[in-house]
């Protein structure tokens, strides 16, 4: 048994490897927690590398074939003796190895790369608060400041902090929770049969298909990442039903969570647009290049989340998706709020970005959109 245990902490402390996800350039972090376990951790790479894959083959070995430059074997003969064999000898950047000892450690440059970037559920947050500025004032170009003096956060930011609230506290009234926070923010652009409902206690669900339905929903899928689809779909409902059970409304919150949960499941764009099409109906062929010229302000759901997720789906980092959706030149920060959770489950946000946000949060926002970080370690 101490045999076992001294092999344990060599592996997990001395082997990283980073896995290509998608032709994109997405990166999923590995660490070896045995000979011929492959475990992930929380974390990401977003500049292009060539293409990896990991393959645990049985018996003790596991296999990385990072493109056509590199191939290692992990060999483990017996508990005690786990050695590492380079078939070829060209390292690519972005993968760390070394011999199984627990001297072995990164170099901090590479451990610095592979925490840049962070799983929270800052998305949504970001996308509203830079698309805040522009939601008025549209433009049709990826160059703008990204964090300017005057943004803001508007409902889109509210009604997340809301939905997190629900999913992680799981209060008597989801309508009651929902509308509590909204009064707790006045003044944050609410539309108008929103905000009749936020002031009248015996006003129920109003058939709206707005896309305030998809600009909340991504605590649905964040909180429920490790679990079935079902399960988010299902968290989605409950949070949006109390307001937009319209059909169309429902299912663009069900869309928007299910392309957040399978980026978090670290499936490739392609298969997302693919699940997306066939699952919602939703016409996502078009790029990002065909969609700008002619898109104008749509509020609805039908009209702003495929435009979306399609931002999310064609970004290679958050940054970029979150750029996509205001260049549209539509509803800039709800679009943006749409986008950024699914390329967050993409790419990570980096946390500079995070850091910048929170200058522009009131507390309580940023207090339970941490208690949902926290999550990530406990679910």
């Amino acid at each position: 048994m101490k045999e076992e245990a001294s092999l344990h902490r060599a592996v997990t402390l001395n082997m990283v490897v980073v896995r290509r996800t998608h032709a994109d350039g997405l990166f999923w972090a590995y660490m070896f927690r045995t000979a011929s376990h492959i475990s992930p951790v929380p974390a990401i790479l977003t500049e292009p590398r060539p293409t990896a894959q990991v393959t645990a083959c049985g018996g003790g070995v596991i296999n990385i074939i990072y493109g056509r430059n590199f191939k290692m074997s992990i060999l483990s003969s017996s508990l005690g003796n786990l050695t590492s064999k380079l078939l070829r000898s060209e390292k690519p950047e972005g993968c760390f190895c070394g011999r199984m000892q627990d001297s072995f450690q990164p170099a901090d440059s590479q451990i610095n790369l592979i925490k840049r970037c962070i799983k929270m559920s800052y998305g949504a947050i970001i996308g509203d608060l830079v698309g805040s500025v522009y939601e008025w004032d549209r433009i049709k170009t990826k160059e703008f400041e990204f964090f300017k003096p005057e943004c803001f956060y508007t409902d889109d930011s509210v009604c997340t902090a809301a939905v997190a609230h629900i999913l992680l506290n799981d209060p008597p009234s989801a309508t009651q929770a929902l509308r509590q926070w909204c009064r707790n923010h006045p003044g944050r652009g609410y539309g108008g049969m929103f905000l009749i409902w936020i002031n009248n206690d015996e006003m129920d669900a109003y058939n709206s298909y707005g896309n305030g339905a998809a600009m909340r929903v991504s605590p649905a899928a964040f909180l429920n990442r490790h679990r079935a689809i079902e399960e988010a779909l299902l968290a989605a409902d409950r949070v949006t039903e109390v307001t937009h059970n319209h059909s169309e409304g429902i299912k663009g919150a069900r869309a928007t969570t299910h392309a957040t949960w399978l980026a978090f499941q670290k499936h490739r764009p392609e298969h997302i647009r693919r699940t997306i099409e066939h699952e919602y109906g939703y016409d996502l062929s078009r790029t990002v290049d065909d969609i700008r010229p002619d898109y104008a302000f749509d509020v609805t759901c039908q009209g702003s989340v495929p435009e979306a997720i399609t931002c999310a789906l064609e970004s290679t980092s958050f940054e970029d998706a979150v750029r996509n959706a205001i260049s549209l030149g539509g509803d800039s920060d709800t679009l943006a709020a749409i986008a950024g959770p699914i390329a967050e489950a993409l790419h990570g946000v980096p946390k500079d970005l995070v850091g910048r946000a929170k200058q522009y949060l009131p507390t309580d926002i940023i207090g339970v959109i941490e208690r949902l970080y926290a999550s990530w370690k406990t679910v």
